[in-house]
């Protein structure tokens, strides 16, 4: 089911989805690139609903030479719907699953700046006051060394020290803080 562009759904979907501005609640959005187009129609069209996208809108790359086709063919796509959410200012992001993102970062250099780099794209796009760092662990879980849905044997420790490293000196230490903290206590009024 496709409940942001299936004509049998998306219409009861929505009205559920607008009834959230009136109880003060936030909607945490989890899409595919494909489509964060619908997403951002839905979101313009309900600026009083808070929307947090997660997953930093889930591209999927690869990151080896027999998948630049397709990988580039992804980040278009996801560029595309990103933008088109970031123009709705009642919209924000979670930069976490970058094992998804981009399978095996955690042990490639070259995977590891290109994860990386669409941190930072993304923190470009909608601004560090849009942006939060979170992480996909919980309490008793079973994901000890994982970031995600891949398995990519970080740390949570060494998953911060990676996002700081990947923005500490791209951004001011406001920004920074924002990106750790800020955002999060922000959207989810903590």
């Amino acid at each position: 089911m496709d409940f942001l562009r299936d004509p049998a759904y998306a219409p009861k979907f929505e009205v559920g989805f607008a009834a959230l501005a009136e109880h003060g609640l936030t909607f945490d959005l989890q899409c595919a690139p494909e489509q964060l187009g619908a997403a951002a129609a839905l979101v313009g069209r309900h600026p009083d609903v808070r929307v947090i996208l997660d997953h930093m809108g889930k591209p999927r790359l690869h990151g080896d030479p027999s998948s630049a086709t397709a990988d580039a063919a992804e980040l278009l796509t996801w560029r595309e719907g990103m933008a088109q959410l970031a123009a709705h200012p009642n919209t924000f992001v979670k930069l976490s699953m970058l094992g998804y993102a981009m399978p095996g970062w955690a042990a490639d250099s070259a995977k590891e700046e290109a994860v990386a780099a669409l941190v930072r794209e993304t923190i470009d796009t909608f601004g560090a006051e849009r942006c939060m760092f979170s992480t996909n662990w919980w309490a008793g879980g079973s994901m000890a060394n994982s970031d995600g849905r891949d398995d990519v044997n970080v740390s949570m420790e060494a998953l911060w020290r990676h996002y700081h490293a990947w923005v500490s000196t791209h951004y001011s230490d406001e920004q920074v803080r924002r990106l750790f903290a800020g955002t999060a206590e922000h959207v989810y009024g903590i």
